[in-house]
């Protein structure tokens, strides 16, 4: 079984910055598994090392999609922008945004750049789970906290789980 490292507690007193320190665990190993990182380690971790990969204008124009469609128009999300990161960068309200129906390995990243906030829909018949939260079907899990990240990967063809976790996320069960 691969490493799953759970993020532990929230940064108290004003927005993140990509200098705080975030404390982690592995749960396979228990506290020996325990570490320090901070926000923007964070952050490299679950995004492309475009030098390392060397990688095509194309391909960094695909990895990376700054959104700001409201409610009226959600940026429809389509299999093939697997682990393609959204970010909300400028909009001047909630973003939306509807995943496709899920497929065992599909992994997608959110990052909240605004304070109005980000919503990530699940597909008809499909769930999302945050921490210990499951939606609805079709339902919805959003932030409004400035800095938050979520990681969703489909573990099957209705669930999706949030692999990584920071911030506030609510999601909707009933």
């Amino acid at each position: 079984m691969g490493t799953k490292l759970i993020a532990l507690g929230a940064i108290a007193g004003a927005a993140a910055a990509v200098g705080d320190v975030l404390y982690l665990v592995d749960v396979d190993q228990g506290v020996a598994g325990s570490k320090k990182i901070t926000l923007e380690e964070l952050i490299n971790a679950i995004t492309l090392n475009i030098t390392a990969s060397a990688l095509s204008a194309a391909a960094v124009a695909h990895a990376l999609e700054t959104v700001t469609v409201g409610v009226g128009s959600p940026n429809v999300i389509i299999a093939s922008e697997h682990g393609k990161t959204f970010i909300n960068t400028g909009g001047g309200a909630k973003t939306y945004h509807t995943l496709p129906a899920a497929a065992t390995g599909l992994r997608f990243i959110f990052f909240n750049d605004i304070t109005q906030g980000i919503r990530i829909v699940a597909a008809a018949g499909d769930t999302i789970r945050v921490l210990d939260q499951v939606s609805i079907a079709a339902g919805y899990a959003e932030s409004t906290e400035q800095n938050a990240i979520v990681v969703l990967m489909a573990i099957d063809a209705t669930r999706w789980i949030a692999l990584t976790v920071y911030g506030t996320w609510d999601v909707e069960t009933s």
